[in-house]
């Protein structure tokens, strides 16, 4: 076995990339989970506990999944809070701060990939709302004691779609994977990027890039699943000579 192809780790569903000996079953149609980027600790790690905000969440996605992390922000450049009170949604907060100049390039960059994760909240919960503590419908209780209160609203409903520089528009987060995996040569790239510098204890140099692109075409030609380019990569002078 090949192991779980690039395609499967990073974007759409849980599937295997061979049939047994290893069986993964795959997500349910409707599901809005699958993948690397929908995982509850990567949702949680780029939140602050109490809100979620799309800045850090596009630039994780643009750095750790893409490998092109966007550009350190321009100095005296407030940063973007997003609205609990409800009256305003982050998407409309960020419309003003792409007004920037400045600010403009990275954020049209960043902001696409943020959007299609505001279908998550700060523990990587699903949901179609924000939460508000100003304006807003009464939240239901569902399964919670109904002994402690609940302090917040249901505020205004969370829009996850977005466009691409590319053009290529998306409704939401599965329609995003699916235009993500479509390039697979760049998400197996950066993954074995990220596995080298893992693995040998300090960035790629200039000198690494050519073992570099021969673990990925290496590991390309073999599928593309990840067993592969972990082997492919333990097995380079890259790694055996550090």
């Amino acid at each position: 076995m090949r192991g779980l192809s690039i395609w499967a780790f990073c974007a759409v569903l849980c599937t295997a990339a061979e049939p047994p000996p290893a069986k993964l079953k795959p997500s349910a149609p409707d599901c809005p989970r699958g993948g690397f980027i929908t995982q509850a600790a990567i949702l949680k790690i780029t939140a602050n506990g109490t809100t979620t905000s799309p800045v850090p969440r596009g630039a994780f996605v643009q750095d750790r999944i893409f490998g092109q992390p966007p550009e350190p922000p321009p100095p005296n450049v407030a940063a973007v809070e997003p609205d609990v009170r409800g009256a305003t949604t982050i998407r409309e907060l960020l419309d003003k701060h792409r007004n920037n100049i400045a600010c403009a390039g990275c954020h049209a960059k960043m902001d696409p990939p943020s959007f299609a994760l505001e279908s998550f909240d700060v523990i990587g919960g699903f949901r179609t709302r924000y939460r508000s503590i100003g304006e807003g419908d009464p939240a239901p209780r569902g399964a919670i004691d109904p002994f402690i209160g609940i302090s917040f609203k249901l505020g205004p409903p969370v829009d996850a779609s977005g466009a691409l520089l590319s053009e290529q528009k998306f409704s939401g987060i599965r329609e995003f994977q699916a235009i993500a995996a479509a390039n697979s040569e760049l998400l197996l790239k950066n993954l074995a990027q990220q596995f080298a510098i893992y693995a040998i204890g300090h960035d790629i140099a200039f000198n690494d890039r050519d073992q570099i692109a021969g673990i990925v075409a290496r590991s390309h030609k073999q599928g593309g699943g990840i067993r592969t380019l972990i082997h492919e990569l333990t097995q380079s002078p890259l790694f055996q000579t550090r």
